[in-house]
C-alpha cells in the first residue's frame, strides 16, 4: 500500500513540471521554452504553464539537426510537448 502512494505521488511531481532535484520549470504556451521565472527568456511571452513533457537542450541551434526540426532558432531548454 505505502509503495503505492509513493509511486502515485511521483507521478503528480512529473506531471506538475518538476524533474527530480530541479527547480519547478514552466513551459511557454508559443514557443515551448523552459523557464523558472514568470517571462519566457525566449519569446518574451507571460503565457505559461507547468503541464508538459519531454526536455531537449539545444546547444548549437544552427548546426543541431534536433533544433531544425523542431523549428528552434535559439539556444536554451524546451519542452517537447506543450499540455496545457
Amino acid at each position: 500500500m505505502r509503495e503505492k502512494r509513493k509511486r502515485r505521488r511521483r507521478r503528480r511531481i512529473r506531471a506538475a513540471g518538476r524533474v527530480d532535484g530541479m527547480p519547478k520549470f514552466r513551459a511557454c504556451r508559443q514557443c515551448k521554452a523552459l523557464t523558472d521565472g514568470d517571462i519566457c527568456p525566449i519569446c518574451g511571452s507571460k503565457d505559461l504553464t507547468v503541464h508538459w513533457e519531454g526536455i531537449v537542450v539545444i546547444i548549437d541551434p544552427i548546426r543541431s539537426q534536433v533544433a531544425e526540426y523542431l523549428g528552434i532558432k535559439r539556444a536554451g531548454m524546451y519542452a517537447l510537448r506543450v499540455l496545457g
